[in-house]
């Protein structure tokens, strides 16, 4: 098997845009600025040495070596001195450089990905990091593997943040299972902590801060193809003219109801006599005034003059008697 690496500069888009793919049939392979790496990135944030990709068997892992600003394999930051694993399609982003990793047939010249070769093996753990990073353990069907610090433990993890009997593994027609035994610091897989889970190919197991990786090549993760193409989409149809507006449903015709009969009408009051009750006008008018005006006035001076006559001569017949 060999390996296919496009590298992509991204900074220059366009025509401009620099591509290039080389081929490797190496157990490493060096990524970086110096001259003498497999993979030449010429920009200054590129350190000297800066990864590493590297072949255990039929399975391929990448490695930053201590770079001054580190890479990425699918948009998430590696961290430092810890492998990951590499899939066909998977993306390693170093700086402005994008490279599309994928693993291809020895005699493959075309553009077209090896195909699949159907592989019965045991799935197995690697060791990812510690004293002993790169162990293999195969886990066997019908079998169960205690993980822990005891010596009696199938897989024995000799570190302080490993309980006696950490956690236990089984395998069986479902799959592997992982279980917790209740240990003090608990178990991890894929960054979070779980009590029991099923693990799939590529994931990641975390027992004491041992890191181990789950590989199953007879049921192996998809690749991502991030640079695959997309389908042409056909163009939506073309929207139809609207015709005349709809006339509006006739509106529900009311339920008929039987007929009632009209009501009676009301006699007529009945109009009082005319001779027993009189007519009387609503309202009266007052009499008009006698003298108006001038007149008025000279009848009052008049009747004032006489009436003070008549004062004093009273006055003079009671002085005279």
């Amino acid at each position: 098997m060999n390996v296919r690496l496009t590298v992509t500069r991204r900074d220059q888009p366009g025509p401009a845009q620099e591509s290039r793919t080389e081929v490797f049939d190496l157990d490493k392979i060096l990524l970086g600025r110096d001259p003498g790496s497999h993979v030449v990135l010429p920009l200054q944030a590129v350190s000297r040495s800066h990864a590493c990709i590297t072949r255990d068997g039929d399975i391929y892992y990448i490695e930053d070596s201590g770079s001054a600003f580190g890479t990425q394999v699918n948009h998430e930051s590696l961290p430092l001195r810890e492998k990951r694993r590499l899939y066909t399609g998977d993306i390693i982003a170093i700086a402005q450089f994008d490279l599309l990793f994928e693993v291809i047939a020895a005699t493959e010249t075309g553009p077209h990905v090896a195909p699949k070769v159907i592989i019965v093996s045991n799935p197995y753990l690697r060791m990812m990091n510690g004293p002993n990073e790169g162990t293999r353990i195969e886990i066997e069907e019908g079998r169960e593997y205690i993980v822990g610090r005891t010596q009696e433990a199938q897989v024995f993890l000799n570190t302080d943040l490993v309980s006696r009997k950490h956690a236990k593994l089984r395998r069986d027609l479902g799959g592997t299972h992982v279980e917790d035994l209740e240990s003090r610091n608990g178990t991890r897989l894929n960054h979070k902590p779980i009590r029991l889970a099923t693990l799939s190919d590529g994931d990641e197991l975390e027992i004491g801060g041992i890191k181990m990786l789950y590989i199953d090549l007879d049921n192996p993760k998809a690749g991502r193809f991030a640079f695959e193409k997309p389908e042409a989409k056909t163009p939506p149809p073309k929207e139809k003219p609207p015709g005349p507006p709809k006339k509006p449903p006739p509106p529900p015709e009311p339920e008929q109801k039987e007929a009632e009969p009209p009501p009676e009408e009301a006699p007529p009051p009945e109009t009082p006599n005319d001779s027993e009750f009189p007519a009387e006008p609503l309202e009266k008018t007052p009499p008009p005034p006698l003298f108006k005006g001038k007149q008025a006035i000279v009848l009052l001076a008049i009747g004032g003059g006489a009436a003070l006559i008549a004062l004093i001569f009273l006055i003079l017949v009671f002085v005279g008697a």
